[in-house]
């Protein structure tokens, strides 16, 4: 098994790949899948369950389950993961060279394209789970090393995360320079634990030591700004706004143009009541990233919430247009025609809404249900 360092350089080195997930579901639309009666095919996490039921039967199937998730919520992490484990589901005849960074491979324009995949992945979650491709190390001949590294890989893919965390460490201990990428998947393993603190330690004690490297670890110097952007986010779970303030700065200091930093930065400033920084943290997220549902969707609500009813208009038809499966925009698009005014376009917007929104989103959905009525649209039967 290779080492995430090697990995984790690979796809890292490439976050300039990162596109906005309209860019990313660009490149085909897939038939959308059946799913059973009792499903709701509004809810991202069931095209998600099923894509997973479906990874080892047929992994064009479990694709096709994949895009459609990341459809209904661009945000989530897991359907572009899972995209990427079924790209070498595919093509696991070139994984074992993949791991061992064979150059022919890594130029590969298909195997770049996936790359970007798990990359949007880490920027919406830098610590989202990896249990997945064991599927692809079993899809390949041969046998699992007995080495420490696939040890403590195969007790993570089995969920005994204590056990992974234990014989990782017994690695870093070994030679705490050449294995200290191997803390990352410490930190994945106590994320699965909701162990949030120790995960924050790990990413923070590989962030220092990756900052102060020498020249065998500059390989990785464009990955500083996601190592920095995951302490930024565990700061925020560890509630040290502060400190996540300080890690999202040096993400920035790393690369200005890192949009993902600018949004969390927004979305703290939101928690601190700060709406006017959030506003404008957000507007530069979406200035860098303007293929970003999410990013456009946060900036119209945070234009809502300050007033600036008819801007917040125009970004989130915007955002609609760039993925009008996505439900969330159009319950916050109705509170902002409330504020125009446009009775009529705010009832439209809170009935695409339920059109579109999840049966377990039941707050906002009665909330939308309330509005019609009291804008005097009527809901159908």
């Amino acid at each position: 098994m290779c080492g995430a360092r090697g990995r984790l350089v690979l796809l890292t080195g490439a976050i300039a790949l990162v596109l906005g997930a309209g860019a990313l579901w660009a490149q085909g639309s897939p038939v959308r899948p059946r799913l059973a009666a009792e499903a709701d095919t509004n809810d991202w996490q069931a095209y998600f369950d099923y894509g997973v039921e479906q990874l080892q039967r047929v992994p064009g199937r479990a694709d096709a389950a994949f895009y459609w998730a990341g459809r209904l919520d661009p945000w989530r992490s897991e359907p572009f993961y899972g995209r990427w484990v079924t790209f070498w589901m595919r093509h696991d005849g070139d994984w074992a060279d993949y791991l061992a960074e064979n150059p022919r491979i890594l130029r590969n324009p298909e195997v770049r394209r996936a790359d970007s995949l798990l990359l949007a992945a880490l920027v919406r979650n830098p610590l989202t789970g990896r249990r997945l491709e064991a599927l692809v190390y079993h899809s390949v001949p041969g046998e699992w090393g007995h080495d420490l590294a696939t040890e403590g890989y195969l007790a993570y893919a089995d969920g005994r995360y204590g056990d992974a965390v234990k014989v990782w460490g017994r690695l870093v201990l070994q030679d705490s320079v050449r294995n200290v990428w191997w803390r990352y998947n410490r930190a994945l393993a106590f994320a699965a634990m909701q162990q949030f603190d120790s995960a924050r330690v790990e990413i923070t004690r590989l962030t220092a030591q990756v900052d102060t490297a020498s020249t065998k670890i500059v390989l990785v110097y464009q990955s500083r700004e996601l190592l920095h952007y995951a302490i930024g986010l565990l700061e925020i779970v560890h509630g040290d706004h502060a400190a996540a303030r300080s890690a999202l700065g040096h993400a920035l200091v790393e690369n200005l143009a890192f949009a993902p930093a600018h949004a969390a930065l927004g979305e703290l400033a939101v928690m601190d009541n700060d709406h006017a920084a959030a506003a404008q943290e957000l507007a530069q997220a979406v200035e860098l990233d303007s293929a970003n549902v999410w990013y456009r969707f946060r900036y119209g609500a945070e234009l809502v919430r300050a007033g600036r009813s008819l801007e917040a208009v125009v970004e989130l038809h915007r955002a609609i247009e760039l993925e009008p499966f996505y439900a969330e925009p159009y319950f916050v698009l109705g509170r902002a025609l409330e504020g125009v005014p446009d009775t009529s376009g705010a009832v439209g917007a809170f009935l695409e809404y339920l059109h579109r929104s999840p049966r377990r989103m039941e707050d906002n959905r009665t909330t939308a249900r309330q509005r019609i009525l009291a804008l005097g649209g009527r809901i159908p039967s």
